[in-house]
């Protein structure tokens, strides 16, 4: 604890996934992120009032083997406010996502067509990076009673 009612905390991740075999494909794990990083800031027990604050950050990664295609890095943050009205009943409100960033959840890179698009270059498709995104800014209210 930074002071009384104050918390700090940090978790950082470091890697470098490869696989043992030389593969003329390449070493790199699709989909390992090299770097991840989650850390925040905790009020609690102020006068009443209590909160948080959350980053997550999930570098770039190889998404083939031979890692010539890489993802973009991800980065979320999102914050708590609540106040305890009485004792064991506490109102809170969430912001998800607070900066509303267009990133991607998690990322594939494979050969796609739709249907009715003609043949790629290899009749297989177009090769493209294809990506879940994160949710939007969303906000959440809330009341907990606790016995």
């Amino acid at each position: 604890a930074v002071l009384p009612w104050l918390d700090l905390d940090a978790d950082l991740s470091l890697s470098r996934a490869r696989f043992r075999d030389q593969d003329p494909v390449g070493r790199h794990v699709p989909g390992a992120a090299d770097s991840v990083l989650a850390a925040g800031a905790t009020v609690h027990d102020f006068h009443g009032w209590f909160g948080a604050l959350r980053v997550r950050y999930f570098g770039p990664r190889a998404l083939i083997e031979d890692d010539s295609v890489r993802s973009n890095a991800t980065l979320l943050l999102s914050a708590r406010a609540g106040f305890e009205v009485r004792r064991g009943w506490r109102v809170f409100a969430d912001v998800f996502n607070l900066l509303d960033r267009e990133d991607s959840a998690i990322d594939y890179y494979y050969a796609s067509r739709l249907p009715g698009e003609p043949p790629g270059p290899n009749e297989g498709g177009y090769d493209d990076v294809h990506f879940h995104p994160v949710e939007p800014r969303s906000f959440r209210l809330g009341l907990s009673v606790s016995f």
